[in-house]
């Protein structure tokens, strides 16, 4: 078992880049999810889970891991963060009017709240984002970070959970085989460390909940 990929993604929910070393502290990767939409529509933040065409940008930092960020569109063109036009190029490419914001401090709450929902019923809103057909059941959120449902996720941060997303080959490997008909690429998935777990079957991850994990000179445990 050995680190195969990390990842940096600057701008919440848009395709990252690949880098040879991330920087871990207590709050996370330096500089993941250090930019995010807002939503000049409904208010509040956004990411693809309303806004899925999100996925087809990409976002680079022009030096290190912190600082302005060059994002792709989907034509191939690009928009610096400090372009006063990024507002006008990203709100047309996602057909939504949106403003790109950098992290903000922490008592500015009105920064990470939540947007009003796209329909009238909370609970079909959720299940929408969600991906939930007629039938499914809710999945336990009760990993999430506890806090008020208005802010996304919770003041402070960008990150909708935890502060580092781990994976491993294994799992890929496991969605390719139970969705042969689906596209599995881990840009979709926006990890931070990429796990090679080799030849180890299904999802060995699930296993490790409790212990931690020394990745390079970091020490991350397991929730």
């Amino acid at each position: 078992m050995q680190v195969g990929q990390l990842w940096i993604h600057p701008v919440k929910s848009m395709i990252g880049q690949r880098v040879e070393h991330i920087e871990v502290g207590p709050e996370g990767v330096a500089g993941d999810r250090a930019w995010a939409l807002g939503d000049d529509e409904r208010g509040g933040l956004t990411g693809a889970k309303r806004i899925g065409a999100l996925m087809k940008l990409r976002a680079t930092y022009e030096h290190g891991h912190r600082g302005d960020v060059v994002i792709t569109l989907p034509d191939g063109s690009t928009v610096r963060s400090d372009d006063p036009t990024v507002h006008t190029r990203l709100s047309a490419a996602l057909d939504r009017r949106v403003t790109l914001w950098p992290l903000q401090p922490a008592d500015d709450l009105a920064d990470f709240r939540a947007g009003t929902p796209d329909g009238a019923d909370p609970m079909a809103d959720l299940r929408a984002i969600l991906g939930l057909v007629e039938g499914d059941p809710l999945p336990d959120l009760s990993a999430f970070v506890p806090g008020s449902p208005s802010y996304v996720p919770a003041p402070d941060t960008y990150v909708d959970a935890r502060p580092v997303m781990l994976m491993t080959t294994s799992a890929l490997a496991a969605l390719r085989r139970d969705v042969p008909d689906s596209v599995i690429d881990v840009r979709r998935f926006r990890p931070n460390i990429v796990i090679d777990t080799g030849d180890e079957p299904g999802h060995p991850e699930f296993d490790w909940a409790g212990t931690t994990l020394h990745v390079g000179t970091a020490a991350i445990k397991i929730l």
